[in-house]
């Protein structure tokens, strides 16, 4: 199965409901509240990854963000919304790892529950208690950091705490 990688301006109107018919799936809000939803939060150049042409099998969201720490800007992606239909999950693996070979140089942050964690450690996430989310309750889940090994972020996410919107 090939997967496909856009950025929210490249995605068709067609496309954009797929996305919300698979989130609805495991997200019971309504098709409009799904829809704002997508609305408010996916800037221009988020990336979207995902199988299958006439429904979406499988779907992801890296969100593209950026903070400031001392007046340096460090991006980072916040992997979002990964889900996929039922019969398709014994692809999320190769699926997540096509989309973390993709990041590049970024570093990437997730939040999990306990029930998803071992997918997440097995990609090299760390959990980390140094990041405080200031847009998202997170008291039941844990924020975890993908820091690929050529980044020249290394050292500062180890060694700072960070508050930070998503």
């Amino acid at each position: 199965m090939k997967i496909v990688k856009k950025k929210t301006t490249q995605l068709s109107n067609s496309e954009i409901k797929q996305i919300i018919k698979i989130k609805r799936k495991f997200w019971k809000y309504s098709l409009r509240s799904q829809n704002k939803w997508f609305i408010d939060k996916i800037k221009s150049n988020d990336l979207h990854f995902f199988i299958g042409s006439k429904t979406v099998k499988l779907y992801c969201c890296l969100r593209a963000r950026n903070f400031f720490y001392k007046k340096k800007k460090i991006n980072f992606y916040y992997l979002d919304t990964l889900c996929s239909l039922k019969r398709y999950r014994y692809l999320v693996i190769n699926f997540l790892d096509f989309i973390m070979k993709n990041t590049k140089n970024i570093s990437t942050i997730t939040l999990s529950g306990k029930e998803h964690l071992f997918l997440y450690i097995f990609f090299e996430f760390k959990k980390i208690k140094n990041i405080k989310i200031l847009n998202h309750d997170v008291k039941n889940l844990y924020t975890l950091l993908h820091i690929p090994k050529n980044s020249l972020n290394k050292k500062f996410f180890d060694s700072n705490r960070i508050k930070l919107k998503i």
